[in-house]
């Protein structure tokens, strides 16, 4: 009984709103921070606010006559209208409803004594501003009972008031995406005798996110095939609200791709039809990407040098393989040649002294900020080992030859 009493005292109240124009829908008290003098376990302040008739604040029997509640509504409102649910034993003979900008110094906007609090549901309607409103109980209907309260509703005045406006901004409608994506759904909201206190963002009638802060925007992941309908609403200072035209997207499924294999591709095939990327991904996170230029990216957003038109491979790691063939020309063999000019070992020691090097090798710092190329590395060490070869045969000459003049020289 208790239930649907309460529920044709909302009904009434939202129907008086309709009809006046002076106060919204909106209960601008749900769920909002709420102090109280005191509280029993089980049944705590929290209640008081939730729209759940099962559920009270109830003050404790120590407290006597004097008790009170006031919620925090974050925001300075023009308050029309408050509505209490009292409990059947836990109703207040006097009280008043209070108001305030700083939850310290209250103004008194609506007394409450006799007949007029002999109800388990009281509709009173005000006008005044601030941001804290307090129930304040100074004597109970019953003396054995503490006070409860299974609802406490709170609406502002829309009267004057310009509702925001807002719209998506992106994507726009009819935009296509593939299952997997990432999408980054962003609106504008505006309004034009106040302020927008939050944007909202929805498929459907399902509330995805919100957002306080301008820029207004969602960042909707791993996107399922289907088709989507999407809006966004915004709030004003004054809790009225608007909300902008549908925008409808498409996520198009992997039609052409078979986990069991596909026997022959003909005109199907995995792959973009545009310059976009081609991009692999796990858990959401790119893992591998082959680009326009036909560059696969392995591990990040890491790129060849702009310069390096060749490159068709990036990694980001470290590459392991049982072998690595690599087919390139001018191996190093020229040094075999007779006129091949070999720097002779003085002018080497002083090229090392000088360079802290070995000649035609780079230097540490070019490899660290350049990298090598490992075929032309290749083909300079086999250019030392040929060079090396070179100087060992000349040196195994000279040698012999001195070996020689030993010999002679023992036979006198």
């Amino acid at each position: 009984m208790r239930k649907i009493f309460y529920c044709i005292i909302v009904f009434f109240s939202l129907v008086v709103s309709a009809e006046s124009q002076t106060c919204g829908s909106t209960d601008i008290g749900f769920t909002k921070t709420v102090t109280v003098s005191s509280e029993v376990q089980w049944h705590e302040r929290a209640a008081a606010v939730d729209h759940n008739p099962q559920t009270w604040w109830q003050s404790t029997s120590a407290s006597g006559d004097a008790a009170y509640l006031y919620v925090d509504l974050l925001q300075s409102y023009n308050v029309c209208r408050v509505l209490i649910n009292w409990g059947n034993n836990g109703k207040a003979a006097n009280y008043t409803i209070d108001i305030s900008t700083d939850s310290t110094n209250w103004t008194q906007i609506k007394p409450i004594s006799g007949n007029a609090a002999n109800s388990n549901d009281n509709i009173i309607t005000v006008n005044n501003t601030g941001r804290y409103l307090r129930i304040n109980m100074t004597l109970r209907y019953y003396n054995w009972a503490s006070y409860e309260i299974y609802d406490l509703e709170i609406y502002n005045s829309l009267a004057g008031n310009t509702p925001p406006t807002t719209n998506i901004t992106s994507p726009t409608t009819n935009t296509q995406l593939q299952d997997g994506s990432n999408l980054t759904i962003s609106a504008n909201a505006a309004d034009v005798d106040g302020s927008i206190t939050k944007v909202e963002f929805y498929n459907g009638s399902t509330k995805l996110s919100e957002d306080p802060t301008a820029p207004y925007s969602y960042e909707w992941p791993n996107l399922l095939a289907g088709t989507y309908t999407l809006t966004s609403k915004a709030y004003d200072n004054d809790n009225a609200s608007t909300t902008s035209s549908a925008i409808s997207i498409t996520v198009n499924g992997s039609s052409f791709w078979s986990l069991g294999g596909n026997a022959s591709t003909g005109s199907s095939f995995i792959g973009t039809t545009n310059i976009q990327p081609l991009v692999f991904r796990i858990n959401s996170q790119d893992k591998m990407t082959i680009l326009e230029t036909g560059l696969v990216r392995i591990g990040s957003s890491i790129s060849p040098a702009a310069t390096d038109q060749q490159a068709k491979l990036a990694v980001a790691g470290t590459i392991y393989a049982k072998k690595l063939r690599i087919t390139q020309s001018g191996w190093a063999d020229y040094v075999f040649e007779k006129n091949y000019k070999l720097m002779s070992l003085q002018q080497l020691e002083l090229f090392i002294s000088k360079n802290k090097r070995l000649p035609g090798i780079p230097s540490a710092f070019a490899v660290q900020n350049k990298g090598i190329d490992v075929g032309e590395t290749q083909t300079l060490l086999l250019a030392k080992i040929e060079e090396l070869t070179l100087y060992i045969l000349k040196q195994n000459k000279r040698l012999e030859h001195l070996e020689g003049i030993i010999k002679e020289l023992g036979k006198k």
